[in-house]
């Protein structure tokens, strides 16, 4: 029997190999993002930090997440709502995401504050514990985001959706970025 084949390792998102014209390529490179701020925000945690980081971090928690929250929220689900069959239980896992998103925003605002505040700091003074505190319950509930979309949504999206809701999914993304149309 042949070995199956395996999907490529997620590409950085920092090399754009990705577009929003392939939607969800695009998305599991957002989540790639999300799981290299945890990173970002682990090193904190141990002062092993650079600036360049918690910059990078910054601005995907405060210009790409939001982008991407609403990428998942208002179009990816909504198509999947109309193409999933009821034993994809997909009611529960929009449940259980929209709970992560929204603590997600919660939490995101003020570790941002906290982290350009850092930057500041840095490197002479060591992050706060209110910082590393922050910081840790950011990890934690990008962590389950991070499960929710790269292990339920993002699968059931290759599986359910058909060539005419990706390229819907593609326009919303597009317009939301305000990029014109080829």
């Amino acid at each position: 029997m042949p070995p199956t084949k395996r999907k490529p390792a997620v590409r950085p998102f920092r090399a754009k190999a990705t577009s929003v014209d392939e939607p969800l390529e695009f998305l599991r490179s957002c989540v790639y993002q999300q799981r290299e701020t945890v990173k970002t925000l682990e090193g904190l945690e141990r002062n092993e930090v650079h600036a360049d980081e918690l910059i990078s971090a910054c601005e995907f928690l405060s210009v790409e997440w939001p982008l991407h929250l609403r990428d998942i929220s208002d179009s990816l689900a909504t198509l999947l709502g109309k193409r999933c069959k009821p034993a994809d239980n997909i009611e529960s896992v929009f449940a259980e995401l929209e709970e992560a998103q929204s603590k997600v925003k919660s939490i995101s605002a003020k570790t941002t504050r906290g982290l350009l505040a850092q930057i500041e700091r840095m490197p002479e003074k060591a992050p706060t514990k209110v910082l590393c505190r922050q910081a840790s319950e950011l990890i934690t509930v990008l962590r389950w985001l991070s499960a929710i979309e790269s292990g339920i949504v993002l699968p059931l999206a290759r599986v359910r959706l058909k060539a005419e809701d990706l390229l819907a999914l593609t326009q919303q993304m597009r317009a939301r970025r305000g990029l014109l149309e080829d």
